[in-house]
């Protein structure tokens, strides 16, 4: 993910930091401001720029505000460092507000990143964040979800497992519901029993193909 970061970087790097941008002092104070823009981009820690999750493009700022600030707000929700924050609810409208009004290289280096980024949560575990959340995350910036289901035969067995159970729980969107009835997960969960000895993982691949027989 590193090379992927730094092209997001380099391609933001335009953006400049607008020392004097507009807020609703009731929502954000001019300490909580001073105390984010005294910090190189770089460095920002979370609980400096986590209310910038809530509150920028609503009460705090515009795009070219924001647009500063996502090669940092990306980096750290990669490393989970914003994960006590309802990402999925308030960051993909905003990023896609940002990618509509930015430049080309923008959106290409989101794009990208976005693709190393699920990749990379299939390819570990445990890792930051689970893989469901970033599957909802990536597909609500507008990238299809058949293709990122594609790549399920390379996940770790956990990262599927708990997929298809969040799932199978849910009224999933349609992609997900017409792989849950392709047959693959199925195959790729009994694949996965298969080979392993870990009997928590088992009993979970258990419960997911129940789930599965039931429900689809």
């Amino acid at each position: 993910m590193r090379d992927e970061i730094e092209q997001v970087y380099r391609a933001y790097a335009p953006v400049p930091l607008d020392p004097d941008v507009a807020y609703c002092d009731h929502c954000v104070s001019a300490e909580q401001i001073a105390e984010l823009h005294s910090y190189p981009l770089r460095e920002i820690p979370a609980e400096a720029i986590g209310k910038l999750v809530f509150k920028g493009l609503s009460t705090w700022g515009e795009e070219p505000y924001f647009r500063h600030f996502i090669p940092r707000l990306l980096e750290l929700t990669v490393a989970g460092e914003l994960n006590d924050l309802p990402l999925t609810v308030y960051l993909p409208s905003k990023l896609a507000r940002c990618l509509a009004s930015g430049t080309p290289e923008e959106r290409a280096a989101v794009d990208r990143f976005l693709t190393a980024w699920w990749l990379d949560t299939l390819a570990r575990h445990p890792s930051p964040l689970d893989a469901e959340t970033v599957y909802e995350m990536v597909t609500a910036l507008g990238r299809p979800g058949e293709p990122l289901l594609a790549a399920f035969p390379g996940a770790k067995p956990w990262h599927l497992t708990m997929f298809v159970v969040e799932a199978a729980y849910r009224d999933p969107p349609p992609d997900v519901a017409a792989w849950l009835r392709s047959g693959v997960p199925a195959a790729l969960l009994t694949a996965a029993g298969n080979t392993t000895d870990d009997l928590e993982l088992l009993e979970q691949i258990g419960w997911a193909l129940e789930l599965l027989a039931r429900n689809y």
